[in-house]
């Protein structure tokens, strides 16, 4: 360490140290001054660069017993917001080729996680919004917000949508009869038939929180466990 002295890159400004025969070199212009990854970068914008180092790389293969040693030294490491940040700079107006999209498509078609891999993806994935798929990122966004049905059991109705979510949230997003036989995707239900009490419905009182085994499916059933729905939400309110 005695030998060396501290210098900035020219580009990104990054303290290092490098000893004083480069630093010599560096202030006669036999260097350019550049960190690697800043001096890298450079020479990857250079189209005969890179063919070179696609060449010389072609036909290259890592072995799977290799791949299994640096996937087991990287598990479970953290990567800093520094090095995270110097990563997506790497990354920034980066393009793959249609070549390497290709093979990128052809070797996670028909791929399966493993039922231990889903269910780390569901947990991660628990209680965050899909912003990707809401609001205008949506294929389903109406541009002109006059034509959404308002009024109707239309799944766009923000009426209706308010009033599922709302049923939902008083539930804790759980099936009010909650036994054994649960199963299946949670349902706002109205309580008094949609078509017969027009005025009752977005009424929160009115709706309960039913999996798909528990929800009626014919109307007799309806007006048959309705009482028993209607003791179940006095319950909560």
């Amino acid at each position: 360490m005695a030998n060396k002295v501290k210098t900035k890159c020219i580009d990104c400004g990054q303290e290092r140290l490098v000893n004083k025969r480069s630093l010599d070199r560096i202030q006669k212009g036999g260097r350019s001054g550049r960190c690697y990854v800043c001096a890298t970068r450079l020479k990857w914008t250079d189209p005969k660069y890179r063919e070179k180092v696609v060449a010389k790389m072609g036909g290259h293969s890592v072995s799977q017993e290799t791949r299994q040693k640096i996937g087991d030294a990287n598990r479970g490491r953290k990567l800093s917001e520094e090095h995270k940040q110097k990563l997506r700079n790497l990354r920034v107006g980066t393009k793959l080729s249609p070549e390497h999209r290709a093979i990128l498509l052809k070797a996670v078609t028909g791929r399966k996680h493993t039922p231990e891999a889903r269910r780390k993806i569901s947990l991660a994935k628990k209680g965050k919004p899909a912003l990707w798929f809401s609001g205008s990122r949506s294929y389903r966004w109406i541009e002109d917000r006059s034509k959404i049905k308002v009024g109707d059991r239309n799944l766009n109705d923000p009426l209706q949508k308010g009033w599922r979510k709302a049923v939902k949230d008083r539930d804790e997003w759980k099936c009010r009869i909650a036994d054994e036989n649960c199963s299946g995707r949670l349902e706002a239900h109205h309580i008094l038939p949609w078509s017969e009490f027009s005025e009752l419905r977005y009424e929160i009182k009115n709706g309960i929180t039913l999996c798909h085994h528990h929800h009626p499916r014919k109307k007799a059933q309806v007006m048959e466990l309705s009482p028993y729905f209607q003791e179940l939400v006095a319950e909560v309110n």
